[in-house]
């Protein structure tokens, strides 16, 4: 059974800014630190590919669906990881909410049995919120 998870916040910084930053893809580990030792995008067969190594050691492997900079929306599946979970889909939205403010709006949705749904949530949650803060702190150096 899909389950899902969704993580709203309003953070410092222009939506413009913000939305290059994440549309690039390959360079999470810059603007994520705490948690990405590093990051790079590989192109096969007409999809793209991420690969990141934690801090902790763990790998993760995704597959980018869509990066839309009409919608300011960043989709990609994590097929391999060290969650106790599979068909792991992740979505990334950016809207302006004002001349400094950026609403991120982080979701995913996943298959897990019923005794680890909800150590899938928190971790995914706790993972997102950490996430947009260092985004938030990676604008508030670099200005936009």
């Amino acid at each position: 059974m899909r389950h899902s998870t969704i993580v709203k916040q309003i953070i410092s910084g222009k939506a413009e800014g913000i939305w290059e930053t994440i549309s690039q893809g390959g360079n999470v580990h810059k603007w994520f630190p705490t948690a990405v030792q590093s990051c790079k995008l590989e192109k096969v067969n007409g999809q793209t590919f991420r690969f990141c190594t934690m801090k902790d050691g763990s790998q993760l492997k995704e597959r980018i669906i869509e990066v839309s900079d009409e919608a300011r929306r960043f989709t990609y599946t994590v097929y391999e990881h060290p969650l106790p979970a599979s068909e792991i889909l992740t979505t990334i939205e950016i809207e302006n909410v004002g001349s400094e403010s950026t609403s991120i709006i982080w979701t995913a949705e996943f298959v897990a049995s019923e005794e680890n749904i909800s150590i899938v949530e928190k971790m995914l949650q706790e993972i997102f919120m950490q996430g947009i803060e260092s985004l938030e702190n990676w604008h508030c150096k670099t200005k936009d």
